[in-house]
């Protein structure tokens, strides 16, 4: 091969060599940046594994950090609510977690039967708005099946909810949380808060929280109510015993029993005043009460108090059922001033409307459901106490009267001369004593027979009563039949003068009535004797000796007449 050949074939060889190093040189540094940028990739990846690993850690912390906060701030409300002897001081301070500014923020505790809920305890919330609230059934409906909801925008301003809040406390809303929980015995409970707590919590947390803290303090309320209606029960209980030992005592007569059972009852149930008002069996109320008692007032003031007792027990004459009435219920009637409150209790015995209890008072605060139940008790133990007083009141006076006059009998006649003799003599004052004779009156009988003689008795011992009924201590008078046609009229505080007036009244009244007997009338006359202790005797046996003397005079001197003892007693030195 000539040396030209071999140059050619060695720089082709030369050249084929140097072009596979630049490729291989070249597939190198491609490799290369491959690697590089698979590198670059693999750490970008690492590093964005690391950063979501990271987040997903922090989010983990936070979650965690959020569930400790309200596992702590549970556990602290929910061991005030718990312990706490004072409810609504916990309550409030709950309300405060809710709402720390007043200002921007609102949230009340309600308690729902109806449309209309009653506010437990508010925070942030105008008493205009507490006062108008209404809970849209919808909305209550809502909040108790999925426990709470949060109401906004348009589903919000169309509710009623939204209609009965003040302007005020529009403004602080920008979306409200409703939560419910419920209760079987004490109806259902709702929050209803513009806040939730803890802050920057997820709402999830927060709304879960509320859920349980309302449940919580449903139980916590129901719990206090049982606990206070036992209370009041046993309460209730302890006053019935104290009213009922109060009718099982002896008292003098039956109105002092009443007066310091009512006198009780209006202690027990904060009323002022008590009036009892009687009812005939045709259904007419008394004009004057039984009995009346209570705080004393002034008499432009007593007498208004009076007329507005009148006005409240004309309204249970046609009712059956108790009366508790309010200040604007009280206004409607026409009663405006005095009384705040009213509770008007008929009293019925085998249904029967046989008395009428008025309680009043000038707090305008209505009387409490266990207050009316004591009165109604109260009320009907009253009844049957008086049935049986008025039974033993009745057998005492059969005991007591003669049964064609219907006046005192002689027993009670010489029991009651006794009494206000020893009477007048511990106190130094007088007593007289007048004994009533009838003039011929067995020539009555021989002429018009037995029964008009009981007729004349009747006639004439019915005009006694309402002459000696017009004096002063009427109330203390004692008119008796003596024997035969003879009555004795006592009269404790009377002297000879006054004594005399009576008799001669008496006298008077009988001689110038006409009594009809057997189609025709007659006339009767009376002779009477009266002496006076300490006057006339110093004794019972002597004053009923000087006054029986004095009527032998009477007769002597020609009848129809009153003759007074004649001869003075001399006082014991």
């Amino acid at each position: 091969m000539s040396s030209a050949a071999w140059e050619f074939w060695k720089q082709i060889a030369y050249s084929t060599v140097s072009s596979a190093y630049v490729v291989a040189m070249a597939l190198v540094c491609i490799l290369q940046y491959v690697l590089h940028v698979h590198r670059l990739s693999e750490q970008r990846r690492r590093n964005d594994a690391e950063r979501r690993q990271k987040e997903k850690l922090a989010s983990a912390l936070r979650d965690v950090q959020s569930r400790q906060l309200v596992s702590r701030t549970e556990s602290q409300i929910l061991h005030e609510l718990i312990v706490a002897d004072d409810l609504h001081r916990a309550i409030a301070e709950l309300l405060r977690q809710f709402v720390p500014n007043k200002a921007t923020d609102f949230a009340a505790i309600l308690e729902c039967h109806e449309e209309i809920p009653r506010v437990v305890l508010a925070r942030g919330l105008s008493g205009g708005s507490q006062a108008q609230l209404r809970l849209d059934r919808s909305l209550r409906q809502t909040a108790l099946t999925e426990g709470a909801t949060v109401v906004e925008g348009a589903r919000l301003l169309g509710t009623k909810l939204w209609a009965s809040l003040s302007p005020a406390d529009r403004r602080k809303v920008c979306h409200l949380f409703l939560v419910a929980a419920q209760s079987d015995s004490a109806g259902t409970f709702f929050l209803i808060t513009t806040n939730l707590f803890p802050p920057n919590s997820p709402q999830e947390l927060q709304l879960q929280l509320a859920k349980r803290l309302l449940a919580c303090l449903a139980a916590r309320l129901t719990q206090g109510r049982q606990v206070q209606t036992h209370q009041s029960e046993l309460r209730t209980t302890k006053e019935m015993l104290r009213l009922r030992a109060i009718v099982d005592r002896k008292f003098e007569a039956p109105l002092k029993m009443i007066e310091e059972l009512l006198g009780t009852l209006l202690e027990m149930i904060e009323a002022d005043r008590a009036a009892l008002f009687l009812v005939s069996p045709s259904g007419e109320r008394s004009s004057k009460p039984l009995v009346r008692c209570g705080a004393q007032c002034h008499a432009g003031v007593e007498q208004q108090w009076r007329h507005h007792e009148e006005t409240l027990a004309s309204l249970t004459i046609s009712g059956s059922q108790p009366l508790a009435l309010r200040a604007e219920e009280l206004r409607q009637l026409g009663i405006e001033t005095l009384l705040g409150s009213a509770l008007v209790v008929p009293m019925r015995r085998q249904d029967r409307l046989t008395a009428i209890l008025c309680l009043t008072r000038r707090r305008c605060e209505p009387f409490q459901p266990a207050q009316q139940e004591l009165a109604e008790w109260t009320a009907q133990l009253l009844v049957e106490t008086m049935h049986r007083a008025l039974n033993v009141a009745l057998v005492q006076r059969q005991a007591r009267q003669d049964g064609l006059t219907e006046l005192a009998n002689r027993r009670a006649f010489d029991v009651q001369i006794e009494r206000e003799i020893e009477e007048a003599r511990r106190n130094g004052s007088e007593c007289s004593l007048v004994l009533l004779d009838f003039d011929h009156f067995k020539s009555i009988n021989d002429r018009y027979g037995h029964q008009a003689g009981d007729a004349v008795l009747r006639t004439a011992s019915r005009m006694i009563r309402e002459q000696v009924g017009r004096i002063r201590s009427g109330d203390r008078a004692l008119i008796a039949r003596y024997g035969g046609e003879e009555v004795a009229v006592i009269l404790p505080g009377f002297g000879v003068s006054g004594a005399m007036r009576v008799a001669e009244s008496i006298r008077s009244a009988v001689a110038n009535t006409e009594i009809p007997i057997g189609g025709q009338t007659i006339r009767v006359t009376l002779s009477a004797g009266l002496a006076t202790f300490p006057v006339h005797a110093q004794s019972v046996q002597e004053l009923i000796a000087a006054a029986d003397a004095a009527l032998y005079q009477a007769k002597q001197a020609g009848r129809n007449r009153v003759c007074v003892a004649s001869s003075a007693v001399p006082l014991p030195t």
